[in-house]
């Protein structure tokens, strides 16, 4: 699958994670990565990160920060695409193959994500 990324971020002092989720369309994926415009209590921020991208499976994590109550607050989530009978679907995690979960953890286990980076639901055990 193709993946763009987009700066075009949010300028919402709030918003939610469907704002900034990717977006698929046909074999294409949209990531969103970002700062909006600077306001006084600071400015949005969007990151996403592409952790696992293979043949028939992209997991993403999202990191986000805008202003609620007067700060900053943050956020983040995870996306999952597997590709079943030659068409990209999003998955939920309890939905995932067992072998996509298994990789998933693995690079967990192997210190392989990136700095910052929560654990999705994932059993290491």
């Amino acid at each position: 699958m193709k993946i763009i990324t987009s700066p075009a971020i949010p300028q919402e002092n709030y918003f939610t994670v469907s704002a900034i989720a990717p977006v698929l369309e046909h074999d294409q994926l949209t990531i969103m990565t970002g700062e909006g415009a600077r306001h006084g209590w600071g400015r949005c921020r969007v990151t996403s990160t592409v952790i696992c991208d293979t043949s028939d499976f992209i997991a993403v994590y999202l990191a986000w920060q805008h202003k609620r109550y007067g700060s900053l607050f943050g956020g983040h989530a995870w996306r999952y695409y597997e590709r079943l009978e030659y068409r990209w679907q999003q998955k939920v995690y309890k939905c995932l193959t067992r072998d996509h979960k298994d990789h998933l953890a693995a690079l967990w286990r192997a210190g392989s994500m990136p700095h910052g980076v929560y654990a999705p639901s994932i059993k290491l055990v």
